[in-house]
């Protein structure tokens, strides 16, 4: 036998399925033998080995044997974590830039940490060394996901790349739902287990895919830390998305604004936008200016095109020119800073480091 297809290292959550396949060629008939930490797991005898609801006594290292009754082969090491990534390799209260084919965690001041390089998208060309990535996001298990772009190619399809910081493992996942015909699509808002773009939404776990209402058509998106999802036109009109069922709220003319680069919302509904005057807006729930502030334009710096705000009011905006800014709550204090940058292909994207909450545990189901 000949393996095709290795089984893959994943975290899942607590009480969600885990499933590991492998994919083997060779003259039939094949038999299939899975471990865990090197133990035979009773009746695993089948290319697949699911497991309804992931328990703590679930993670583990699997492997998977092959036989067709005269040659035996074994696969590669699969490692199985279960809940939240500990300890966290990244700090709560950094920020995790996207740019130039990698993630950088930096402090608010601006001092790098670390830096961890992002593995082309599966379809470019070998002669491309260098990752094509967009913006980024962390969700609640502490795994990183950013939007990777094949390069070299006619119609690409944007991936998400997933990595995770205790693994040390990345797994690529096409998007067919997000068009890469703009830097603007690529800009990625997280609430819950669901990741938000401007043409749908992808949940995490399951794979699903939903398409935004096509009634109205955001040019961004944004979740606000209660998990409502807002979208806004370029020009200055907001709505809520309505989930249930699916549909965009009437809009709220957003007074005064311009064009939008950058578009993030609070808990209390509260907007904030990017300007391409390189300068930032926040507007009350009605649309109303409640303050306004131009930053100190430094040389290369570039336009706005993303905005991510902690829930504690400070934000951060990632420029064109491989430049971040953090400004203060109450939009004081901004700092700006460059970043390091390998390429400028992208654009600079960021986001806030969460901290991570380890739930309780859950029964193991074997």
């Amino acid at each position: 036998p000949v393996i095709v297809r290795q089984p893959q290292s994943q975290r899942v959550d607590f009480g969600q399925p885990i499933r590991l396949e492998v994919l083997a060629s060779g003259s039939p008939p094949l038999s299939y033998q899975w471990f865990r930490n090197n133990t035979s797991i009773p009746g695993a005898t089948d290319a697949t080995y699911e497991i309804p609801i992931a328990g703590s006594l679930d993670a583990g290292t699997y492997r998977v044997t092959i036989s067709n009754g005269t040659v035996n082969v074994g696969s590669t090491n699969a490692i199985i974590a279960v809940g939240p990534a500990t300890p966290q390799l990244f700090s709560p209260g950094s920020l995790l830039v996207s740019t130039g084919g990698a993630i950088r965690e930096y402090r608010p001041n601006g001092t790098l940490i670390r830096s961890v390089t992002v593995p082309v998208a599966p379809g470019t060309p070998p002669a491309t060394t260098t990752a094509r990535t967009f913006d980024v996001v962390i969700d609640r298990l502490g795994v990183v996901h950013v939007v990777n772009l094949p390069q070299g190619v006619s119609n690409p399809v944007l991936h998400l790349s997933s990595y995770d910081p205790v693994l040390n493992s990345w797994k690529h996942t096409p998007i067919t739902g997000m068009q890469p015909y703009n830097f603007r699509d690529a800009n990625l808002s997280i609430a819950g287990d669901w990741i938000a773009v401007q043409d749908g939404r992808y949940n995490l776990f399951s794979g699903e895919w939903i398409d935004m209402p096509q009634t109205w058509f955001p040019d961004k998106v944004a979740a606000a830390p209660d998990g409502r999802i807002y979208g806004m036109a370029r020009y200055g009109e907001m709505r809520q998305l309505i989930t249930t069922p699916i549909s965009w709220a009437p809009s709220v003319a957003l007074t005064g604004a311009g064009e939008s680069y950058g578009f993030a919302a609070d808990a209390a509904g509260n907007l904030f936008t990017g300007n391409s005057a390189d300068g930032i807006t926040s507007f009350s729930p009605t649309g109303t200016i409640t303050k306004s502030l131009t930053l100190n334009s430094v040389s290369g710096a570039g336009f706005i095109q993303d905005l991510d705000l902690l829930p504690n009011g400070t934000i951060s905006l990632g420029h064109t020119g491989n430049f971040i800014s953090v400004i203060q709550p109450g939009l004081v204090s901004p700092v700006t800073f460059a970043v390091a940058n390998s390429s400028s292909n992208s654009g600079t994207f960021a986001t806030w480091i969460p901290t991570t909450t380890l739930p309780s545990p859950t029964f193991a189901q074997s």
